[in-house]
């Protein structure tokens, strides 16, 4: 097999994410010199529920008798799975990211809590990307959500949800720093809004 024939078969996944240092554990014996980059494939609905069983029985060995604090330890638990199986090599996505040859066993060593947690919204966000099944927002979409969330208590929320709410908040400030600079630039004219390629 010949180069070019090798590179036609590699399938290269949707989305691609920078590992910052600061998402690594100082600990971990792999830990990368410098940014690495991986790659983000979208999970199965079989996936998914791998990823809740292993969690469920990862929490339960820890909490037997539940509460608080099974909940929190499946939370985090579901969120290292997901990350583990989603992660790939950059540029195939058959193929695991060549940090994390056995990504099971190594990422929950791997990363601190916010680096899971960073890794896990880059896969969420990837997902709603590319989804057929949600509606495009509108003027009024917007003008409900306002609505919604002077109605809401944060705490009452899901935290995959709580997460939701951050990254819309920060993708949408970047949007609105960026319609006011131009505005400041070109003030008769009207500003298109950013479009994001993954």
């Amino acid at each position: 097999m010949n180069l070019q024939h090798a590179k036609s078969k590699l399938r290269a996944p949707g989305a691609t994410l920078v590992l910052p240092l600061w998402a690594f554990q100082d600990e971990w014996e792999g830990r990368p010199e410098a940014p690495v980059c991986v790659g983000l494939r979208l999970l199965s609905e079989n996936d998914k529920l791998s990823a809740r069983s292993q969690a469920d029985k990862a929490a339960s060995e820890l909490h037997p008798i539940g509460g608080d604090n099974w909940t929190d330890a499946f939370n985090d638990a579901v969120q290292l799975n997901i990350v583990a199986i989603a992660m790939c090599d950059p540029n195939d996505v058959t193929r695991p990211a060549e940090l994390f040859p056995i990504a099971v066993d190594q990422v929950p060593n791997a990363f601190t809590s916010k680096g899971a947690a960073y890794v896990f919204q880059a896969v969420s966000r990837h997902e709603i990307s590319v989804s057929l099944l949600g509606e495009l927002a509108e003027r009024d979409h917007a003008d409900r959500l306002a609505a919604l969330l002077q109605k809401v208590e944060p705490g009452v929320l899901s935290p995959a949800l709580r997460r939701h709410i951050t990254y819309l908040l920060e993708e949408l400030e970047v949007v609105a720093e960026s319609v006011d600079a131009a505005r400041v630039d070109h003030p008769s004219n009207e500003v298109p809004l950013p479009v994001v390629v993954q």
